[in-house]
């Protein structure tokens, strides 16, 4: 995984952390680590698909030597069945058949042996392929899963400040009517208590002006009966 790592660039290397925002975690990075997780994701399933290949294409090889192995055998097997004789061989031939048989036998056991070797080589690095891709997709869901915590968190830690932020609200609203009541009944009585003085003043001026108004006709009928005496003098 070190060609996904590097390709991954140098902020695959970073902690397994995001700053917290105002309102959660910072999108871009939390946008980053997943784009980085997928990455990693398709290059462990590319690895293991060409792993598969792989031992797809040895596992063919294997079987074309195994059959010309078996070719190579039945060979042997005839040329061992069939006698050397004098009549139709001469000794040159007999020892040259016999060095023959004793390098297909050496070849066959090499062969073996280097079948064996790469079938064992095959298996190990199936092995390691297989356990590193399940650590792989093991550190993955474990980083989902934590992604997944701290999200879930971080949501319940904002629908709180959500409600507690709508109870602040609406405890202001119903101060806020309580206020707006109990100033809309502070103005009706100023009101009225405005009205009051303005009738106790308007009475006040009314009393006022019939009183100078009796005290006019009073003079005047006076002035009357002093001109009415004057003119009997």
């Amino acid at each position: 995984m070190a060609g996904a790592d590097e390709a991954a660039g140098p902020d695959a290397r970073r902690p397994n952390h995001f700053d917290v925002v105002l309102r959660g975690y910072n999108t871009r990075q939390v946008n980053e680590r997943v784009t980085r997780l997928e990455f990693d994701l398709r290059t462990a399933t590319r690895e293991r698909d060409l792993a598969r290949a792989g031992n797809a294409e040895l596992a063919k090889r294997l079987g074309a030597a195994e059959e010309e192995l078996t070719a190579l055998r039945e060979r042997v097997r005839k040329f061992a069945d069939e006698p050397l004789t004098g009549e139709n061989v001469n000794e040159r031939v007999r020892m040259m058949m016999e060095l023959a048989a004793e390098e297909i036998a050496e070849q066959r056991r090499s062969a073996e042996r280097e079948l064996a070797e790469q079938r064992a080589a095959l298996q190990q690095r199936r092995a390691q392929l297989e356990h590193k891709y399940n650590e792989h997709n093991d550190v993955l869901d474990r980083e989902y899963d934590e992604l997944k915590l701290k999200l879930s968190r971080e949501h319940e830690q904002l629908m709180a400040r959500a409600r507690a932020e709508a109870a602040k609200v609406t405890r202001f609203a119903e101060e806020r009517a309580a206020l707006t009541v109990r100033e809309a009944d502070e103005h009706a009585r100023q009101q009225t208590s405005a009205a009051d003085e303005h009738t106790a003043r308007m009475q006040a001026l009314h009393n006022e002006f019939r009183s100078r108004l009796v005290a006019a006709r009073s003079t005047a009928q006076q002035a009357a009966a002093e001109l009415a005496r004057m003119a009997e003098e």
